[in-house]
């Protein structure tokens, strides 16, 4: 991952070797840039309640904007770029994805 300098004493690491596809790599880029990481951990856990959420997922597919935004107001750590990037993925990959999980793991809409 790291490619150490060649020179006597000791190790100095630098980042023009970095693999592009590996995770941290892409951090150190972004972070070296000024750019602010996106909040994996938030990301994440969101695209998961989308899949597994019957109710988050119909408002989300409906409303994308409205909904992670009222989402942002409620405390999830969204930044901007966050909200965008859910926002322009393709529509159709919450419900294929919801309908890969299996059933247990779902939470269910009661009321129409």
């Amino acid at each position: 991952m790291f490619a150490a300098a060649q020179t006597p004493g000791p190790q100095i690491l630098t980042f023009d070797r970095l693999n592009p596809s590996d995770h941290v790599a892409r951090s150190l880029r972004c972070g070296a840039a000024g750019v602010k990481a996106m909040s994996q951990k938030t990301v994440q856990s969101l695209i998961g309640q989308i899949v597994t959420d019957e109710e988050l997922r119909a408002r989300f597919v409906l409303q994308p904007l409205e909904t992670l935004t009222a989402l942002r107001e409620q405390g999830f750590d969204l930044t901007t770029g966050e909200i965008e990037a859910l926002v322009d993925t393709d529509r159709q990959l919450w419900k294929s994805a919801a309908a890969r999980i299996h059933p247990r793991l779902q939470r269910c809409r009661l009321c129409p």
